[in-house]
């Protein structure tokens, strides 16, 4: 190279060392750099001069800055210079990725990629696997982002790559977010704030404490989520002028409070965001808004709470955020509920359990594409292998003849086969435990959700249920409606108790009954009536197809009781017995000391006389009324099948 070659090389390195704002218009700089292509010699220098044409060309001629981008890629391959290949070759990517050919990019990328792992330069893999996650992203492809970007973190993490490492958690926490993935982006805020941590950077930190607190407020753990929120906070005022907006946090806290019961600290963090929150159909705003009216709903000022939550609702239809709207149903429904606007109230209760549906599907659905792209991908994964495979063994088998010794040699790759095909078994066998496992904890989310929403159904149809009785005018209509909702409320009570044990073959009916019991004296009002509840039960596990029929016989024969047995009398005694005989047989008895017998023959076809005989023949089952000197007991005995609950 020429002393004048080097001088000009030296000249353009310097320029492009400043920014061009302070200098030179990108225009400018693009005339000088090809003015002085020319006279560049075919060296290391003009790969990188091709290099900068193309990225100052990727700003607004990307078609252009594709053909430099070539130029310099053939140039960087004919001198053997690998850096000078894989830079050229994503300044041309980024080209046609500006220029909407998205499926060419992908494809350049990856010829980046497998240069940068061949020459073992595993930086430069870390930063193409960020670039493909951010393209895959951008096209929607949110899948196949998520991979890239955890490899990308992989490798970052290996190499000490740390600025690497906090682009893929970014990006990472930013698409579960989207998917409303929110245990999974609490993951990742976590790992985030780590690296925070260890790069003592405060303002990430503040950030990662805000996102770890909303994903836990996200997934109902207000605990934890106010810890997070006020950590955020304290560092906030530490650092005195704040980049993040501190009234998201104050909206976020007094949310956490309000969740806990701490009216009155959510109040002072709600009202001190909203007046200086700007109105608009923003979430933060509409969130501190609805919020706040549920506080004023609480405490009695319930006009204008309702008119606050009638606002935010408003907004809400309007932003366009599913997670938003829903909790703004669910406080409009109860504040309906509240001030007896009972249509409002369905409707909203309705349209909650329908958004909460398809928001739960949803993140559902992503769950599972994700699952499904990573066994495919470790699916071809194995076929490369297998190929890969293939070729050693053809290069073994050609090397046998060259080699003395052939039979020590066939021998050797034997042994090297059945060891790899062991491996290989070996690694698969892990695979399909590890596919089977998640597939195991995929069954188990769908259970919880099935349980979740028949609990949220029962309470609608016990609503509606409360709603028809109060329209209805008619006794009789009144108490079958009545007695409808007891029994509904039975059922809730015991999908209540399989929903906390996570368990649902089986229930504890000792403290399901004591539930029942407890339903009983409120919903009855017992201890007004001075009428006493007196409970004893047998530890028993009962499987579900038992539990529930025999929770609505004791809802029966108790309410029986309850209503006939002390019309006359404004107190007495009512006894639930329930214990397992020696001859593994449950006997129910329920008893009063009331008015006495009552017509319980054949001929009377009331609702509850025709529950219990059904039941009685489903279980095969006895059941007698017996009179005591003072009121009745009513036994019923059922066969105690403990393999139907078994695991």
């Amino acid at each position: 190279m020429s002393w004048l070659t080097k001088f000009i090389s030296f000249l353009l390195i310097c320029l492009l060392s400043f920014p061009t704002s302070n200098a030179f218009s990108n225009e400018k700089v693009i005339d000088s750099l090809q003015a002085h292509l020319p006279y560049m010699a075919s060296d290391t220098q003009k790969v990188w001069m091709l290099r900068d044409i193309a990225y100052y060309l990727n700003s607004s001629y990307p078609d252009s800055a594709i053909i430099f981008a070539e130029r310099g890629y053939r140039l960087a391959r004919a001198l053997n210079f690998t850096s000078g290949q894989i830079w050229n070759l994503y300044q041309k990517g980024l080209g046609y990725e500006l220029s909407g050919n998205f499926e060419e990019a992908v494809k350049v990328y990856h010829r980046a990629l497998d240069l940068a792992h061949e020459s073992g330069d595993d930086l430069s893999r870390a930063k193409f696997y960020n670039i493909l996650g951010v393209a895959h992203y951008f096209e929607g492809g949110f899948t196949e982002a998520i991979d890239y970007y955890s490899r990308g973190f992989a490798l970052s993490d290996s190499v000490r790559y740390a600025e690497g490492k906090a682009h893929a958690l970014n990006n990472l926490g930013v698409i579960y977010r989207k998917q409303r993935r929110f245990d999974r982006a609490l993951d990742i805020y976590e790992k985030s704030l780590s690296l925070k941590k260890m790069e003592r950077d405060t303002h990430g930190m503040i950030i990662s404490y805000y996102n770890i607190g909303l994903s836990h407020s996200y997934l109902g753990d207000y605990e934890k989520s106010l810890q997070n929120l006020l950590m955020a906070q304290e560092l906030s005022m530490s650092v005195g002028q704040m980049r993040w907006d501190e009234n998201h946090i104050d909206v976020a806290i007094g949310i956490a409070h309000y969740n806990l019961g701490n009216l009155e600290w959510a109040e002072i963090h709600l009202t001190q965001a909203i007046e200086k929150l700007e109105v608009s159909a923003n979430s933060e705003y509409i969130s501190a808004l609805v919020h706040l009216g549920a506080i004023e709903m609480e405490n009695g000022l319930t006009t204008e709470g309702a008119s606050r939550i009638e606002k935010a609702y408003d907004l809400a239809l309007n932003l366009g955020h599913p997670v938003v709207l829903r909790d703004v149903l669910k406080e409009r429904a109860q504040a309906a509920e509240t001030i007896g606007h009972m249509d409002r109230a369905v409707e909203s209760w309705k349209d909650y359990n329908d958004l909460n549906e398809e928001l739960q599907s949803e993140a559902q659905n992503w769950a599972m594409e994700e699952m499904q792209a990573r066994f495919e991908l470790k699916d071809k994964e194995m076929t490369i292998a297998l190929q890969q495979l293939d070729l050693e063994r053809e290069r073994a088998e050609k090397n046998l003849y060259l080699i003395s010794g052939i039979f020590a040699l066939l021998l050797f790759t034997v042994s090297l086969v059945f060891i790899i095909y062991s491996w290989k078994q070996r690694k698969q066998l892990e695979m399909e435990m590890a596919l089977k496992e998640e597939a195991l904890q995929n069954n188990e989310l769908l259970f919880r959700e099935m349980h979740h929403r028949t609990k949220n159904n029962l309470q609608l149809l016990s609503s509606l249920l409360s709603l028809r009785e109060r329209n209805s005018k008619i006794p009789d209509v009144q108490q079958a409606l009545q007695s409808s909702k007891d029994s509904v409320g039975a059922i809730s009570l015991l999908h209540h108790r399989l929903y906390q044990k996570g368990d649902y073959r089986s229930v504890d009916f000792k403290p399901y009954l004591n539930d029942l019991t407890n339903y009983f004296i409120g919903a009855f009002g017992l201890k007004e009536r001075n009428i006493d509840l007196k409970c004893k039960c047998d530890d028993l596990q009962l499987d579900t197809d038992t539990a529930i029929p025999l929770g609505l016989i004791i809802n029966e024969l108790v309410t029986n009781s309850i209503k006939h047995a002390f019309d006359e009398r404004g107190e007495g005694e009512i006894g639930i017995d329930l214990k397992l005989t020696g001859n593994q047989t449950l006997k129910l008895i329920v008893r009063d000391n009331g008015n006495g017998m009552v017509d319980h023959s054949a001929e009377n076809n009331g609702t509850g006389n025709n529950l219990l005989r059904i039941f009685s023949e489903k279980f095969g089952a006895r059941l007698s009324y017996k009179p005591l000197p003072q009121g009745t007991a009513v036994e019923f005995e059922m066969p105690y099948k403990r393999e139907l609950w078994k695991a």
